[in-house]
């Protein structure tokens, strides 16, 4: 339904989703790093799951691939609606954020080695925590996955529809099938697409 609205409803719902996100990403980091004491972090390698991801370099590649490929579902819409210098600020911004993100994601991870083997990381280190943690957070992370896919939606609709004026009047349908797809994807599991398709 939000995905109907076009880019002004994927640009509503990621100005929501993104802070509510990050803040919620940084508290478990924060709670994470207290609840650790000071205690030494001992950095080991995760079992190797996955051919692509037995070392930082892949990890790194696969981390920034991921993130790449749903900015520019973002960015490619918006292209006409920015100012230039909104072009130059928004990535510089983005990156920023996507640092942060990353550094409390992993220096969480490094701390809590056992979260490492769960699909979502941050919710089971969350849910050590406390569990209501746990299930607070779960819903920021919830609305981050709505909002990459939300984002690929947008972003197929707008191409398509560029290329082929006639989907616009058939605009409901294809963002039926799309959510299908998106749908029957996410059985394959977070990891795997991660890992394997980026």
């Amino acid at each position: 339904l939000v995905s109907l609205r076009g880019l002004d409803g994927l640009l509503k719902a990621l100005s929501l989703l993104v802070p509510t996100l990050t803040v919620t990403t940084l508290i478990i980091a924060i709670l994470a790093l207290i609840r650790n004491g000071g205690a030494p972090v001992v950095l080991t390698p995760a079992p190797v799951t996955n051919p692509l991801m037995g070392n930082w370099a892949f990890s790194s590649l696969t981390y920034i691939s991921y993130n790449f490929f749903g900015a520019v579902c973002v960015c490619v819409p918006m292209a006409t609606h920015i100012s230039p210098k909104t072009a130059k600020l928004g990535p510089a911004l983005g990156c920023v954020i996507l640092g942060i993100i990353a550094a409390a994601v992993f220096s969480s991870m490094a701390m809590n080695p056992d979260a490492t083997q769960a699909q979502l990381p941050m919710l089971a280190i969350a849910q050590s925590i406390d569990p209501r943690l746990g299930y607070i957070s779960a819903v920021p992370l919830l609305f981050g996955m709505f909002g990459t896919s939300l984002s690929a939606i947008v972003a197929v609709l707008a191409y398509g529809e560029s290329r082929v004026p006639s989907l616009h009047s058939r605009r409901t349908a294809v963002t039926a099938l799309l959510a299908l797809i998106a749908w029957a994807g996410s059985l394959f599991g977070f990891d795997k697409l991660i890992g394997i398709l980026y």
